[in-house]
Parts: C-alpha cells; sequence; structure tokens
C-alpha cells in the first residue's frame, strides 16, 4: 500500500497475535506494546548500524579518491556516528534486560594456574599415559618427625 501523493510506502501492522510469544510475554511479565515497541527501535538501530557501514565504506573510498583533509574529516565523522548508533544498541538491549529483569551474567570459570602433583614419578608417568584414571590424594604423606 503506498501514499498516492508522495508514493511513499505504508506500513500496515497486523494486529495477529502470536499465542506462544503471548504466553513467554505473560510469564516474564512483559506488556505486548513493551515488546512491539523494543523490536521497532531495536529494528532501526540495526538498520541504522547497516547504513552506517555501508557510509563509513562509501566515505573512506571517497576519501582516498580525493586525498583530501575534509573528506577524511567526513569520514571519520560518518565513522563516530555509526560507532554511536552501535553503542546506543548496545544499551537500548542493557535497558530491556533491566525493564524485564533478566541479569546478564557471564559464565564464571575458574582458573587453577599452580598445581602441586605430590605423587611418584612412576604415577605421573601412568597418569599422563592415562593408564591411571585417579590418583588417590587421601594418603598420608611421608614426613620427617
Amino acid at each position: 500500500m503506498e501514499n498516492e501523493e508522495t508514493h511513499i510506502p505504508v506500513v500496515v501492522e497486523s494486529e495477529e497475535t502470536d499465542p506462544a510469544m503471548d504466553s513467554i510475554l505473560s510469564a516474564l511479565d512483559i506488556p505486548r506494546d513493551t515488546y512491539k515497541d523494543y523490536n521497532k527501535v531495536r529494528d532501526a538501530l540495526v538498520t541504522a548500524l547497516e547504513s552506517g557501514r555501508i557510509a563509513t565504506a562509501d566515505a573512506l573510498t571517497l576519501a582516498q579518491a580525493m586525498d583530501h583533509p575534509r573528506a577524511y574529516e567526513v569520514f571519520a565523522t560518518v565513522m563516530k556516528s555509526t560507532a554511536e548508533v552501535a553503542e546506543k544498541l548496545m544499551d537500548h538491549q542493557t535497558k530491556i534486560r533491566e525493564l524485564t529483569g533478566q541479569k546478564n551474567e557471564a559464565p564464571k570459570t575458574q582458573t587453577t594456574n599452580n598445581i602441586l602433583f605430590t605423587g611418584s614419578t612412576k604415577q605421573l608417568q601412568q597418569l599422563l599415559k592415562g593408564k591411571m584414571d585417579e590418583i588417590d590424594v587421601t594418603s598420608e604423606v611421608e614426613t620427617d618427625e
């Protein structure tokens, strides 16, 4: 459908509802309008980011061809604007996570740097060759008393 005076496409939103999405939204206590708005803003930011990426590449090509300081200045401005849009997209994601109560936690990993093997050389060889599945760590260590 187009507006006849301006020939601009008019987007008509469907009022169809997805029962699966409705159940997810209700479980997370998110109104449908909030979800729709989130998607619209996200789509707009992603589109702006892609356009900015293309504009950055074109501005760089133009700046290299012209080899003029003003062209490089325009390239830097376009690049900065694209980076700001990317930052806005991340802020948008953070805000929606805060609204829905989701936590953005990275998986916790534990790094052990210094491990001391207190067995014999023979046990170490067997362990490295895979002939020994486990080592009894509960045995008493010989001490000089």
